[in-house]
């Protein structure tokens, strides 16, 4: 069964906007992700996409990336949704941006450290209707 852990909100990388996202844990994905919300005016993709795929793809980068490097998890998707994960990564600590570079990030922490993150009690948790894992 698969069930959302936590949802949270952060700037989109812009600053324009606020972005709300959940973490679920689903059986067959493991730890995932998804943006669930924008108060600006730019769509997104609400898919799941599973934390394990990010930390392949970022894992592979061996010098600082910029959002793009996440497009391939939302194929055919809007050109914010890597943006607005990103934006989500770096409030989470598992992306760092490079100094001086607005654009420009590094790997932080493990991504798997969301697995643990999702399991503390985190303060400014903010009730949102998110329906069932693998509901659109």
């Amino acid at each position: 069964m698969s069930e959302i852990q936590r949802s949270s909100t952060c700037k989109s990388l812009s600053g324009r906007s606020t972005l709300t996202y959940s973490i679920g844990y689903d059986e067959t994905q493991g730890m995932i992700i998804r943006i669930m919300g924008n108060s600006g005016h730019g769509f997104f993709c609400k898919d799941w996409v599973s934390i394990e795929e990010i930390e392949r793809l970022l894992s592979e980068c061996r010098k600082p990336f910029s959002s793009r490097v996440l497009s391939s998890v939302y194929k055919g998707s809007s050109a914010n949704s890597p943006g607005f994960l990103m934006a989500a990564l770096l409030k989470e600590g598992s992306v760092i941006q490079v100094t001086g570079k607005g654009n420009s990030f590094m790997l932080g922490r493990s991504l798997r450290g969301l697995e643990e993150a999702v399991d503390e009690e985190v303060s400014g948790d903010i009730p949102v209707d998110l329906g069932r894992v693998g509901e659109k």
